[in-house]
């Protein structure tokens, strides 16, 4: 896949549409955004708990802000678990606006530039001496075991997420219905144990 730089210097999967701006509501109606946020927020909880991170709650506050989350527990596991919940998000969300028939490339872009600071969280996990990269490899070179590139994590986040689908569906319904759930309501949703005990927050994905 090629990656496309946008004119302020970030890489995007989608090309940047000519002439097309940064729009906070990705260009749909409040009901619609609300429907892309959850399935956002569900992603990344379905593959935390499915990756045995500490879910502590989710919520989803509808305005115009994209103002829904999820909060985690401590986690000393490996980044790359984490990194790849982070990227699930984005990837759940550009899922559902394909089955909802709104997947436009505007839109698509617009989504994803909105998830960048999922991104600078993702790279901000990468120990030293690794490097986490979004853009294109030099020319001639392969990606090293202290080099990833971001549509590894992607690619990783989609293949989770289309064997667990369902629980993300049935994760952002509930969202949507009851606005706030906790560790265990998540989890019962989702069909997915918790594996570790809910603490309190010291993480939190936000859309």
């Amino acid at each position: 896949m090629t990656w496309h730089l946008n004119d302020d210097g970030v890489y995007t999967r989608h090309e940047q549409p000519p002439g097309c701006w940064l729009r906070e509501d990705l260009g749909m109606n409040a009901e619609d955004l609300t429907r892309h946020d959850a399935h956002h927020e569900a992603g990344h909880a379905v593959i935390a708990l499915l990756r045995g991170m500490s879910v502590r709650r989710a919520t989803l506050m509808p305005n115009d802000q994209h103002a829904a989350h999820v909060e985690f527990g401590p986690w000393e596991g490996p980044w790359w678990s984490y990194a790849v919940m982070l990227a699930a998000g984005e990837r759940a969300g550009e899922r559902w606006l394909h089955e909802a028939g709104l997947w436009t490339p505007e839109r698509a872009w617009n989504a994803e530039r909105a998830c960048g600071s999922d991104r600078r969280k993702a790279a901000e996990t990468v120990p030293e001496p690794a490097t986490l990269i979004f853009g294109a490899l030099p020319a001639g070179t392969q990606p090293q075991h202290n080099v990833a590139h971001y549509q590894t994590l992607q690619d990783e986040a989609d293949v989770w997420l289309r064997v667990r689908w369902p629980s993300v569906q049935r994760l952002a319904a509930a969202m949507i219905e009851h606005r706030e759930l906790s560790a265990q309501q998540i989890s019962d949703v989702a069909g997915i144990p918790l594996t570790k005990a809910p603490a309190p927050a010291n993480a939190q994905v936000e859309q």
